[in-house]
């Protein structure tokens, strides 16, 4: 049944409000839905009445993700419609990303959101209504995944400024749109990758394995399945998603970690609380922080201090110094790690080499040992045992990466174009 709230007529005479049920999105904010038929709908709180400018309820802000699904009850419910205004004079959102299954965005769904300054449309989107994107006046790009253009009304980008904006469609696409309305309005049209490469990764070799990764045509429905060993049990992607299996839409290229560890619940709470571990490092040049993640409340998860060649480990902010150690995750947690050099590297560095070769890598080392590669914020990019003598990995993007080897230490490289 609908949850009729009416608020104090002593501060908001006569607001009607009416939802649903509310939900924390993964990327932070409260949604508001309504059960329709197919799913549910992310509604505008107010009941229609768009003066009451969100009194009484959380209004979005930040770069928001519409998810997929979401749960109540212990029901899980897709979404499939952004209904009218359902962010209306949101002005403090900064970014909208769409999840796909999502197949309606009502008439000025996001009317006013005026900080907002890029949105992702998924290929289910086929209906776009009046005003939609109205009066976002700091829009400068979209990027679209549909390979026919939606339908859309004409007025859909009321008072934005298209030809400073910049059309992202899919491979192939870009003739369509660029003779579509309102499509055809935008500054340029650029088609993206007719390929898509996933890449996925694990915590640790040892407690599980994920399937699904390769390289798809650009639109393609992937599912990515993370299958524990025994003695473990999935927790979640490091993305903080907990959905096994996972269904992707390839559109862009994307590295998952998936999050494997030792149960330690004898029930599962069906709508956990998703907090950011963050595992950082004092000085990134002597060593890395492993182990940053969004992990559901309760998890009992492994950091590492992983220290570069010609350093060591010194201890944590907290003035723990056991290493790798075990936190519990009750909330928003962030710990460093300190390293300190040493004068004498250890004789295990000289067992192996990384070298450069556009974005692969080329590691050099006997076969058999473990080599992980993390980016930057310390979070495993891919890891495999040594074939033989020499194993090359390709990097998904330019930027800086740690190459580590088992029991040798690790080392730094920066990869280009």
């Amino acid at each position: 049944m609908k949850k009729i709230v009416l608020l104090s007529a002593l501060l908001f005479p006569m607001i009607a409000c009416a939802f649903d049920f509310q939900v924390v999105a993964p990327s932070g904010q409260t949604l508001y839905f309504d059960i329709v038929s197919g799913g549910v709908s992310v509604v505008y709180p107010h009941a229609g009445n768009y003066s009451s400018a969100w009194d009484g309820f959380d209004k979005p802000t930040g770069a928001l993700t519409i998810p997929a699904q979401v749960t109540w009850e212990g029901v899980t419910y897709p979404v499939v419609s952004v209904g009218p205004a359902a962010f209306y004079m949101c002005t403090s959102l900064t970014s909208v990303i769409i999840s796909h299954g999502v197949t309606t965005l009502g008439n000025s769904a996001f009317n006013s959101c005026i900080s907002v300054d890029s949105v992702s449309i998924p290929a289910s989107v086929t209906s776009i209504g009046s005003q939609t994107f109205g009066a976002c006046s700091s829009l400068s790009s979209v990027c679209i995944h549909a390979v026919t253009p939606p339908t859309t009304a004409s007025g859909a980008f009321y008072n934005v400024s298209l030809a400073s904006c910049v059309l992202y469609v899919p491979c192939e696409s870009d003739s369509a749109y660029a003779t579509a309305a309102p499509w055809s309005g935008f500054g340029s049209v650029v088609a993206m990758p007719c390929a898509v490469t996933l890449t996925t990764a694990v915590n640790s070799m040892e407690r599980g394995s994920v399937t699904g990764a390769g390289t798809y045509p650009f639109g393609s429905q992937v599912v990515l399945e993370a299958v524990p060993a025994d003695g473990y049990a999935f927790i979640c992607w490091n993305d903080g998603d907990t959905l096994n299996p996972r269904p992707l839409e390839a559109i862009e290229d994307v590295s998952l970690v998936a999050m494997f560890f030792a149960p330690i619940h004898d029930t599962i709470d069906l709508t956990p609380t998703i907090y950011h571990l963050q595992v950082l490092s004092a000085n990134a040049d002597l060593g890395l922080g492993v182990g940053s993640a969004m992990l559901p409340e309760g998890t009992v998860a492994e950091v590492c201090a992983l220290p570069l060649v010609g350093s060591r480990f010194a201890g944590w902010s907290d003035g723990e110094n056991i290493n790798p150690r075990h936190v519990t995750v009750t909330g928003d947690l962030t710990i460093m790690a300190y390293f300190e050099r040493v004068g004498v590297t250890s004789p295990e560095a000289d067992r192996w080499s990384v070298s450069v070769d556009g974005r692969m890598l080329v590691v050099k080392c006997p076969e058999g040992l473990m080599v992980t590669v993390y980016d930057a914020g310390g979070r495993i990019v891919t890891l495999a045992r040594t074939g033989g003598e020499q194993t090359s990995f390709v990097m998904p993007e330019p930027g800086v990466y740690v190459v580590s080897v088992d029991g040798a230490g690790a080392r730094k490289v920066v990869v280009g174009n």
